[in-house]
């Protein structure tokens, strides 16, 4: 599989495979490009601007990484902010 992703990357363009977030892997090591590509720090920004709390929540959603999903299902905040 990984070989497979690898060629995907050398075929797109900015190295960004097109995908929603239902269909994305969410344990893709570079989620944010893959997903989102250049337009990652633009979203968070409007991100901060309508959830600066950060509620709206997925594994691979903008802003995410700001939290750590604990073994319970349970999500906490990280030290930093979105």
């Amino acid at each position: 599989m990984t070989n497979l992703l690898q060629l995907f990357d050398q075929l797109t363009a900015e190295n960004v495979r097109s995908a929603y977030l239902n269909e994305g892997n969410s344990k893709e090591k570079n989620w944010q490009q893959v997903f989102y590509g250049s337009s990652y720090n633009k979203l968070r920004e409007v991100k901060r601007k309508y959830d600066p709390y950060g509620i709206l929540w997925g594994r691979t959603t903008v802003g995410s990484e700001a939290w750590v999903e604990r073994g319970d299902g349970r999500l906490c905040y990280k030290h930093s902010r979105l």
